[in-house]
């Protein structure tokens, strides 16, 4: 159950929008084994964001699922993340921060109940 957050000062079509979903789905299910059919992505396009003290374009992406993730599957999916940003949303790579939430399946709810 992957819940991807994106907050970026960038003002998006809904191509962009769709294409970033498309993106992240691919990206977890590759490299991390979670299925489209349980994902969760949030935009929320527009927003205002000081990088480095300054008012700059940019994203923050927060990356929540149950379990963990190896570093090597973080740095994939950090890479691929900030290369949707870039194409759909024309940010360098400087501009997008990945946070990574691991959650136990006892502190996730769905459906009435916990998965742990």
């Amino acid at each position: 159950m992957p819940y991807v957050s994106c907050v970026t000062s960038q003002n998006l079509t809904g191509r962009a929008e769709e294409e970033f979903k498309a993106g992240v789905a691919r990206a977890l299910a590759e490299v991390a084994g979670k299925p489209e059919e349980y994902l969760f992505v949030s935009i929320e396009a527009g927003q205002t964001l000081f990088i480095r003290g300054q008012r700059l374009p940019g994203a923050v992406i927060r990356v929540s699922l149950i379990g963990s993730l190896s570093s090597a599957q973080k740095q994939e999916i950090t890479s691929r993340l900030c290369r949707l940003c870039q194409d759909q949303f024309g940010l360098p790579g400087d501009a997008v921060y990945v946070i990574f939430e691991p959650v136990s399946a006892g502190d996730w709810g769905w459906n009435g109940r916990l998965f742990g």
